[in-house]
């Protein structure tokens, strides 16, 4: 398994950190220079924000299963494991941010 993660490990870190990283600064960027777009309740901004940091969902891999393209399942679930261990950094971060954003 490491020998095939150090194979990919800049798919791995691209597909992690796009989704893990990228997308809540985004959604950060947009908060402070979009004010008009942000909800109006302060429980949605939090959840918006803190949902943005979230890994992937897996019903791709489902979908790809039932498909019949096995192959291609097994290989997004080797992306997943490891975007599924960042997120145990990167969301309680973004948690964090999140809260101070919207009620701090």
């Amino acid at each position: 398994v490491l020998g095939a993660a150090r194979a990919v490990r800049h798919i791995i870190t691209g597909f992690s950190l796009s989704r893990l990283v990228a997308a809540p600064l985004v959604l950060i960027l947009l908060y402070y220079i979009a004010p008009g777009l942000r909800p109006a309740s302060d429980l949605t901004q939090l959840v918006a924000l803190v949902s943005s940091a979230m890994p992937c969902a897996q019903i791709l891999v489902m979908l790809l299963n039932k498909l019949g393209m096995p192959s291609s399942a097994s290989e997004l679930v080797f992306l997943f494991i490891f975007q599924y261990s960042m997120s145990i950094f990167t969301t309680g971060a973004v948690v964090v941010v999140a809260l101070e954003m919207v009620y701090g």
